[in-house]
């Protein structure tokens, strides 16, 4: 025999020693619905901070994306005056860059429903990171502000990653 998780349970299915007024409703991306503890002020506290870092990290990709698109290759980083092939994927790759940079965004609007969204960029950002590395053992050090990036996304975006998991749990619906 399973039993569910009381947080699958209505508030008034809740163990005695359960305190209801401490329990909150959650809808999940698929529209079922559940009750989880209140946060405390430090979790609360906790999920502000994560937030504010996320979306001043995706104002990084919005501005350099944008720069890309209209600058090109002239607002590089480094001399690169490059063909016109260069300059046509630098400005496509600065669109994509632009729009992970509003997806970011986008995604914490609603963090505990949009949180796979939020994992799956910051994932793609690591695997950036270690695109940016492999470049590194193949082909030599970039420039400066790409070291600086490739240490952000092999570095920080990782402890983001993982303290997202656990400020903003998946929201699964019970088997049934």
């Amino acid at each position: 025999m399973s039993r569910r998780h009381p947080a699958w349970e209505s508030p008034q299915s809740l163990p005695d020693d359960v305190d209801r007024d401490d329990w909150v409703p959650v809808e999940a991306a698929n529209g079922s619905r559940c009750t989880f503890p209140q946060p405390t002020i430090i979790e609360i506290m906790n999920r502000r901070i994560l937030l504010t870092l996320l979306a001043v990290l995706g104002a990084i990709p919005i501005a350099t994306g944008v720069t890309a698109v209209v600058g090109g290759l002239s607002f590089s980083p480094d001399d690169t005056s490059g063909t016109a092939y260069l300059d046509s994927e630098y400005r496509f790759l600065g669109v994509w860059w632009t729009a992970a940079g509003v997806l970011l965004w986008w995604s914490l609007r609603v963090p505990q429903r949009r949180a796979a969204v939020t994992r799956a960029l910051l994932g793609v950002m690591v695997l950036g990171g270690v695109a940016r590395l492999l470049g590194v053992i193949l082909a030599g050090p970039p420039p400066v502000p790409f070291r600086v990036s490739m240490a952000v996304e092999l570095l920080v975006i990782p402890a983001l990653l993982v303290w997202h998991c656990r400020v903003y749990p998946m929201v699964r619906p019970p088997a049934t």
